[in-house]
């Protein structure tokens, strides 16, 4: 009877050991297949306040407009960047969140520096050059050479869509540039009173407000139309002014395009920035 009692006590203990170690292995095996959902981020459309807009301007592009949208993305080597746009051909075009140090835009062509950024300027040898060669391989690996619209705008015009074809019309292939001057105003929810450069230049410190491209004096990719000399820059008023290419230094900060296959997850927030997954 004894012997009995203990092959039973025996045999429920291999079961209920065997029924342990499989249920363990089946929750690590779960665990180990769960796969982070990736994001579209054109399916959260917005028509009005802070958000990913279509571009009405360039159709099949998309825009993240407003005081701060959720277009935060981060690499594993910790960088914070954000979205700039989603473009018509798949890339995304982003921007650095932190600010490099201030530097002149051209130095060494003519008196007063060149405004000819595939000249190329120096700042476009230093970005292209030192810059990208210090970049984590999580972020260059994902870059793209792209082109850049780096025609010459006309200061105070009141047609944004010929601004933009004017900007258009000039390009210049690389893998790190600046945003352009109707980056900064296509980044504001505020039309009516920013939605061209005269428009913002009448409103500067209610349009900064609207528009999280906003930060203190740091250059674009834009050339003055009117001098070879000048170029536009973010001015901490809020508006899109015009400096010397060398006459004084201002902040830089980087822009990229990301390869039209990425594949992201995330909510694009601070707290929860998208990250691009394998």
């Amino acid at each position: 009877m004894k012997i009995i009692v203990l092959s039973s006590a025996f045999f429920l203990l291999f079961i209920t050991a065997g029924y342990a170690a499989f249920m363990t292995n089946l929750n690590i095996t779960a665990k180990g297949n769960i796969k982070e959902k990736i994001v579209d981020i054109t399916q959260d459309i917005v028509t009005s306040g802070v958000g990913l807009y279509e571009d009405v301007y360039e159709k099949g592009r998309y825009v993240y407009k407003g005081t701060d949208p959720n277009n935060y993305i981060k690499f594993d080597n910790g960088e914070m960047w954000r979205i700039v746009s989603k473009e018509k051909d798949g890339t995304y075009k982003i921007i650095k969140n932190d600010l490099l140090k201030i530097q002149e835009w051209d130095i060494t062509g003519g008196t007063y520096g060149s405004n000819n950024w595939s000249r190329p300027a120096d700042l476009n040898a230093y970005l292209n050059g030192e810059y990208y060669n210090s970049l984590d391989s999580s972020i260059k690996s994902y870059a793209v050479s792209h082109n850049w619209g780096i025609g010459a705008v006309t200061y105070n015009n009141n047609d944004l869509t010929s601004q933009i074809n004017d900007e258009n019309n000039t390009t210049w292939n690389g893998e790190i540039g600046l945003i352009s001057a109707s980056d900064y105003l296509r980044a504001n929810t505020n039309t009516e009173q920013c939605g061209t450069h005269k428009l913002n230049q009448e409103n500067p410190s209610i349009c900064k407000e609207t528009n999280w491209l906003f930060a203190e004096d740091y250059w674009t990719i834009s050339a003055y139309a009117s001098d070879d000399h000048h170029v536009f820059i973010i001015h901490s008023s809020g508006g899109l002014d015009t400096y010397f290419a060398n006459y004084q230094e201002k902040q830089v900060r980087p822009a990229l395009y990301l390869n039209f296959d990425v594949k992201i997850t995330g909510k694009g927030s601070i707290n929860e920035p998208y990250k691009i997954i394998s």
